[in-house]
């Protein structure tokens, strides 16, 4: 949920009305609320009119903009930058195994709750002879083209969800990286196999998407099936990364009305619970939140055992964390025990300005 709050008098049904606009254009979930009160303008630290605040972090106002047009831009830029978990695209990267069609369902749950669109994408990489430079099979590309059309129409038809294809020639990694440019898209990728390593857990496809995409991938595993995300831990050891991705947790556990575990790997005087407070505080129009550091030397271990005993649903980490990131994946942490296989993982992509 996008949360706006509209202070003024003059201009502030026209702004609203404008921001109502946008937002039923982008079908996503949004509640905007109209100030005109005087002490409460006072009482909230807002020291010009019209003001607007999105998501109670990010104040923005208008005398601070040459004219209505460019302040316009402005609040339309932040709210696309804030809200791109809250997509209405989902991408699936198939190979048309049963690990991508159960993906496929679950991309399909989520965009019945945000009423957005699937598109199927799959990369040939064609194999060729070395020889003479020819492809062995020249006949695979016709032949995987009709399929994944026919895959996107049929299962268009029984789910009721728009759902369109794309068929790329090229290298998986290197196209599906290309394709998270597009940061308001989710890529929704399945993940494959049981192994104790997390890169088999995750594949290969999916382990390196996780690192390279720019846009949010939500990994699932291997028979999972969707259900409304109640209890989302997200798990971090950086206090400044936090405060750049908070937006973006929030705006995806708000669309569920999840409770959020802030998990710290790490002891409490690194992370205090004042500063937790600060950046996923339970002001107005945040998430439920809990707050827990775990002090485990097996970071993978803690988090299994935390995820199993809160009954989590989701699991969220970002990229921007490197030894963190690099710690989880390390052959020897991972050796005795992986994340939890039925449990998907939401990765987000934190670009460090």
């Amino acid at each position: 949920m996008i949360r706006f709050k509209v202070y003024g008098i003059d201009q502030q049904q026209e702004l609203k009305s404008m921001i109502m606009e946008w937002m039923n254009e982008s079908n996503m979930p949004y509640d905007v609320e109209s100030i005109v009160d005087v002490d409460q303008f006072i009482k909230e630290g807002i020291n010009s009119i019209p003001t607007i605040v999105i998501q109670t972090e990010v104040k923005l106002e208008q005398r601070q903009y040459k004219d209505i047009e460019t302040f316009s831009k402005a609040i339309r830029k932040i709210t696309s930058k804030m809200s791109s978990i809250v997509t209405n695209k989902i991408i699936v990267p198939t190979d048309f195994s049963k690990t991508a069609e159960n993906a496929t369902r679950y991309a399909i749950e989520i965009a019945k709750q945000l009423g957005g669109t699937v598109e199927l994408v799959h990369v040939l990489n064609p194999a060729t002879d070395l020889n003479t430079g020819y492809m062995i099979d020249p006949g695979i590309e016709t032949v995987k083209r009709n399929k994944l059309q026919q895959i996107a129409e049929e299962t268009s038809k029984e789910s009721g969800v728009s759902i369109g294809s794309k068929f790329i020639l090229g290298f998986p990694i290197e196209e599906l990286t290309r394709l998270s440019e597009d940061q308001e898209v989710l890529l929704v990728v399945g993940a494959t196999g049981e192994s104790d390593i997390l890169e088999n857990v995750f594949g290969s496809v999916a382990s390196h998407l996780a690192r390279r995409s720019k846009a949010p991938v939500l990994i699932v595993p291997k028979g999972a099936t969707f259900s409304p995300f109640k209890e989302v831990v997200y798990a971090s050891n950086d206090a400044s990364m936090d405060y750049r991705i908070s937006s973006l947790v929030k705006n995806f556990v708000s669309l569920y009305d999840s409770r959020l575990h802030c998990v710290h790997i790490g002891d409490d005087d690194q992370y205090p619970e004042w500063q937790m407070d600060a950046i996923f505080g339970e002001a107005e129009g945040t998430p439920r939140l809990k707050k827990e550091h775990l002090r485990e030397a097996n970071v993978v271990e803690g988090l299994n055992h935390y995820c199993e005993t809160e009954d989590a649903d989701l699991l969220i980490m970002t990229t921007q964390e490197r030894n963190f990131w690099r710690t989880i994946v390390h052959t020897s942490v991972t050796k005795e025990m992986a994340l939890h296989p039925h449990l998907p993982l939401l990765v987000l992509h934190d670009e460090r300005k």
